[in-house]
């Protein structure tokens, strides 16, 4: 169907793009946020609109992903990795889900800065944090989902460089991450 080929051509998109990014990180081409980045986005905006790509083009036969979306000010940062960060992690939770509920995301102000949360089941009893994520080192058994191991690798990654501080908590069936940005400036 169309969306079956709608869907993999945007899985072919994310695996390049983040074979690309992993190639620039791993040859330590990126700069830190300080240095290079000033694009002053809305977080907000940025956000919804992933949400709305994913709920309306992308919905992968899984159900809405709820969400709570308060408006959070500029962020000034790089536009491009923080919008690679939030649909690596959207993606990861509508993929490994476990049809329990849909995935939640709400993005809400944190001081001057912002705090980004995503919540979903996870299929087995799988216990990781922040130390363990490796480049192409998978959390999930089920081969046919097409991913390299390096999404939540990139994730990490990006999230230093854009003064954020990607943390995960796994209780009760329930994984969490949730990123935040230590500063407006």
């Amino acid at each position: 169907t169309i969306n079956a080929i709608y869907v993999s051509s945007f899985r072919m998109f994310r695996n390049t793009r983040n074979l690309i990014t992993y190639s620039i990180l791993s040859q330590g081409k990126i700069q830190e946020h300080k240095n290079n980045f000033n694009d002053a986005i809305f977080v907000s905006d940025m956000l919804q609109q992933i949400l709305d790509y994913y709920n309306k083009g992308l919905n992968y036969n899984y159900g809405l992903i709820k969400s709570t979306v308060d408006f959070v000010p500029e962020f000034n940062g790089s536009a491009e990795y923080l919008n690679i960060i939030f649909t690596e992690l959207i993606d990861n939770a509508v993929r490994h889900d476990t049809n329990q509920f849909p995935p939640k995301v709400s993005l809400r102000q944190f001081g001057s800065g912002f705090e980004f949360t995503i919540v979903n089941t996870i299929a087995k009893d799988i216990t990781f944090g922040i130390n363990d994520i490796q480049q192409f080192r998978k959390f999930h058994e089920d081969l046919s989902l097409n991913g390299l191991g390096i999404g939540l690798y990139i994730c990490k990654e990006l999230s230093k460089r854009i003064n954020c501080e990607l943390s995960i908590s796994i209780d009760s069936g329930l994984i969490k991450f949730t990123l935040r940005s230590n500063s407006n400036k």
